[in-house]
């Protein structure tokens, strides 16, 4: 189902790429690549360029900038110039205002990561104040915003994701001992 068109002039509207990008682009396989990677929104522009997000971290278009065909089927739309057609998945799970409440108990604790390659989590909440970072506040801004993973690091960054990128490693619990900025007795990963 189509959102409408977004601005895109930074490339982080929508900030994963779920790699599909080609001449055989539809709406489709744009947005079940989003899907398989945990993704509400889908984004398509300049003719075939696919991301994805849990958020939408843009502004709307409303000069008509979405026109460009797919590549993949020219009877759909696949954005424009730095604009995007965004699509949403009505089949995921929407979240009343009482789950959003309580959404950090849906969370389970995966253990104490580190980045070798690449950001583990993609999408930063550069709006939350580091200096009242907590857990819990990480786990609800994720959660509310449908992102399947949440971790917070350097004591006051809050990250989200769909997926745990692929080249990051599980390390041992201790390494994660830097306490939350918000709360001095919960510890995260102090490495980048």
């Amino acid at each position: 189902m189509v959102l409408r068109c977004y601005n895109d002039p930074t490339g982080n509207t929508l900030p994963f790429n779920p790699g599909v990008n080609g001449a055989i682009m539809t709406v489709e396989l744009c947005q079940a690549a989003c899907k398989a990677n945990g993704y509400r929104y889908a984004g398509l522009e300049y003719y075939g360029q696919c991301t994805c997000g849990g958020d939408i971290e843009g502004t709307p278009n409303l000069t008509g900038a979405c026109s460009y065909a797919c590549t993949g089927n020219v009877n759909e739309i696949c954005g424009g110039s730095n604009a995007l057609s965004i699509y949403i998945d009505p089949t995921y799970p929407v979240l009343s205002s009482s789950i959003i409440s309580q959404i950090g108990t849906f969370y389970n604790a995966l253990g104490c990561y580190t980045e070798v390659d690449g950001r583990v989590l993609t999408t930063p909440q550069d709006q939350l104040d580091g200096s009242t970072m907590t857990i819990e506040l990480c786990l609800n801004t994720c959660g509310s915003k449908g992102y399947a993973y949440a971790g917070v690091e350097y004591a006051g960054e809050c990250y989200c994701g769909g997926i745990l990128a692929p080249t990051t490693s599980a390390v041992d619990g201790s390494q994660c001992n830097l306490p939350c900025n918000g709360n001095n007795t919960e510890f995260v990963d102090p490495w980048s």
